[in-house]
């Protein structure tokens, strides 16, 4: 079984990094990476992935907003977790 991903992160930087780790997972395919909260949630709905990575400072809406938005995919699970980048911490947060 495949596990389709969607990366949401405003550095491209973190976006290839990110990439770079998933193409060497067998088993992972990338549909499609977003710069903002805007763009994750309106890819989130036309590709629909199994599992999106979301920065949760982003421009334009943030990622908590951007993954509790309405009608992303009624299927997904009820846990989520965020990476959370804002400052100089890094950490992984699940709701």
């Amino acid at each position: 079984m495949t596990i389709k991903v969607l990366i949401a992160d405003e550095y491209q930087i973190t976006r290839e990094g990110i990439r770079s780790m998933l193409e060497r997972e067998s088993g992972m395919e990338l549909l499609g990476e977003a710069e903002d909260g805007r763009s994750a949630v309106k890819l989130a709905k036309e590709l629909n992935p199994d599992v999106v990575i979301m920065e949760v400072c982003m421009p334009e809406m943030n990622g908590i907003v951007a993954t509790s938005h309405s009608g992303l995919n009624p299927g997904w699970r009820s846990q989520k977790h965020f990476f959370d980048r804002c400052g100089q911490d890094f950490r992984i947060i699940s709701v």
